[in-house]
């Protein structure tokens, strides 16, 4: 089945609480890029939501809950297990409808993304990094600095860029589905690159200079 006209790509952002191991790791913001597709003309919508250290988490959530709010929409996401688990420590959760989205409670179709090596499932940033596609690049140590620091811009921009190349990802998995769906994800990639083009910002510049056909 193929996704409906509306598809979000949606990727939470971590960083780790000072654990050594990854379940440290706590969500504080998340980003989204929304590619509608009506007669024809293909729209994307980008944005991100980081929280500062001394904001309430229920920020985060409200912003997941407007960003996810269209019931016929596709949602699309990497490793969705570990994205549920990560959000799901948020206080209020329950409360959330995107999160509910997210989880496969709401109406929305889920595209779920994973890529396995060795029988294990790997990270976004390996995936990518397979596939050839840009992605976020700031050291985690780092990320968790600058954000108790309340320095976001880099954190947000990191997001964007995960965002993109879950979208990419996505269109490489519908290309492999079907013969429609390798011609869709061939208009959809040409418009990608039309967007990357014509859109100034530091996320989408990352994956303009890592343009390459369909998959990456």
């Amino acid at each position: 089945m193929l996704p409906s006209h509306t598809i979000t790509a949606f990727t939470p952002v971590t960083i780790n609480a000072g654990h050594p191991t990854a379940s440290g790791d706590i969500a504080v913001g998340a980003a989204a890029l929304t590619v509608t597709v009506v007669a024809g003309q293909v729209s994307f919508d980008l944005s991100s939501f980081i929280l500062r250290p001394n904001q309430p988490p229920q920020e985060l959530l409200a912003w997941i809950d407007d960003r996810l709010s269209d019931d016929q929409a596709t949602l699309s996401m990497y490793g969705p297990g570990r994205v549920v688990e990560l959000l799901s420590q948020l206080p209020d959760v329950v409360y959330s409808s995107g999160f509910r989205s997210l989880a496969g409670g709401g109406n929305q179709p889920i595209i779920r993304l994973q890529v396995e090596d060795r029988r294990r499932f790997i990270s976004l940033h390996k995936a990518c990094a397979q596939a050839q596609i840009a992605c976020a690049s700031t050291d985690p140590a780092e990320r968790s600095v600058a954000w108790i620091k309340g320095d976001i811009d880099q954190i947000a921009v990191d997001a964007e860029i995960d965002a993109i190349a879950t979208w990419r990802m996505t269109v490489a998995a519908m290309e492999r589905k079907s013969g429609l769906g390798r011609e869709l994800a061939t208009i959809l990639h040409r418009h990608l690159v039309q967007w990357l083009r014509d859109t100034d910002r530091a996320s989408t510049r990352a994956h303009e200079r890592n343009l390459t056909p369909i998959a990456g």
